[in-house]
């Protein structure tokens, strides 16, 4: 059940480097086994592929400030591991499902190591002058005495200033986390300018949900979900509904109480507009753009259902637009959007 702004028209296209992908990192302990395995692997996991082993990649210069050389950035902050699941034997995984307009399609891929110990190599560091070690530091300073209760569950109010606090630490890592996979960034070199400027996340295209929630059986602590959106005027104008690059992500962020869930669009209506619809009333709530109203902490709790139900919702509803708009498009342009989606199917197999 999703309500968002009826005139907006946004369509998900698949890019032409590989189908729009769901990407699920999550540690395996043993006897939880894998989300979402691939059909005839069993739920205790399955074994990688050599070739896709490595998901992070490095960069050369910072990707905030363009300096070098580089260092790596925690995902999940230093200070946050004391609060996560303890560690358990063997590697995190990563469940990809490929995203089709007819269908979708997952894999499994193993990580290198824990999924608290994941890294990016693309920020500089090393003085309290560079990036990692000065303005970000500065940011991870003032988050974590907040973050620190909500993670616990600890009652307080959370004030507006705090919430802004919150979004920039997780804006942060979501910029971050974009160079950890190997498809195109989708966040605009101005926009990480600004971050650096004003140790502030930028308000325009992006808004931050946050919510108590209560584990009990999903095993999934981080979630990105790239995809391309253009208005429907755009799309119309395209022979094959097929684009070659992203413009849009939705991240969840899970550490021990605390649900994070950001969302990146190039259309600001649809920052404004949309909203979540479920029976978890007042359980997730809006704090960026910057609101004017105190939270109390803890709200409802979301429970494991509603939890994936949030993290998948805006792009279940993308999904959705898509199909409508191809099933509505002339046969031929339909019928070729198909073969090129089966197409990438069949490599992803190889």
């Amino acid at each position: 059940a999703l309500n968002v702004a009826a005139a907006l028209c946004v369509l998900v296209v698949a890019p032409k480097a590989r189908p729009v992908a769901r990407r699920e990192f999550h540690d395996t302990p043993a006897g939880i086994g894998a989300v979402r395995a691939p059909v005839g692997s069993s739920r205790s996991g399955a074994r990688a592929d050599p070739r896709t082993a490595v998901i992070a990649m490095a960069t050369e210069k910072c990707i905030f400030c363009g300096a070098q050389p580089t260092t790596k950035e925690h995902v999940f902050s230093r200070w946050t591991h004391k609060y996560m699941a303890p560690r358990q034997p063997g590697k995190a995984r990563l469940s990809i499902e490929d995203q089709f307009v007819d269908k979708s399609e997952t894999r499994l891929v193993k990580m290198s190591g824990q999924l608290r110990d994941w890294q990016v190599k693309c920020v500089c560091g090393g003085t309290a002058r560079t990036c990692n070690n000065g303005w970000m530091k500065s940011i991870e300073d003032r988050t974590k005495p907040i973050m620190a209760d909500l993670i616990q569950g600890s009652e307080r109010r959370i004030t507006p200033s705090e919430q802004s606090i919150i979004a920039t630490w997780a804006i942060l890592k979501t910029m971050v986390s974009e160079y950890a996979g190997t498809y195109k960034g989708h966040i605009h070199y101005k926009q990480r300018e600004y971050m650096k400027r004003h140790a502030l996340a930028p308000t325009r295209g992006w808004a931050v949900w946050i919510g108590y929630y209560d584990r009990s059986n999903w095993v999934v602590e981080f979630v990105s979900r790239p995809m391309l959106l253009v208005p429907k005027s755009v799309a119309e104008r395209s022979n094959d509904y097929i684009s070659g690059y992203f413009n849009s992500n939705v991240t969840t962020q899970i550490i021990g109480k605390l649900f994070i869930h950001v969302i990146h669009f190039p259309m600001p209506s649809f920052i404004k507009w949309w909203r979540f619809r479920f029976p978890h009333r007042g359980a997730i709530f809006r704090i960026w753009p910057p609101a004017q109203v105190s939270i109390k902490w803890p709200s409802s709790a979301l429970d494991d259902q509603a939890a994936e139900r949030i993290s998948d919702a805006v792009f279940a509803h993308i999904v959705t637009a898509q199909k409508r708009l191809v099933a509505n498009a002339p046969s031929d342009v339909r019928e070729r959007f198909l073969r090129v989606s089966a197409d990438w199917a069949r490599r992803l197999k190889r």
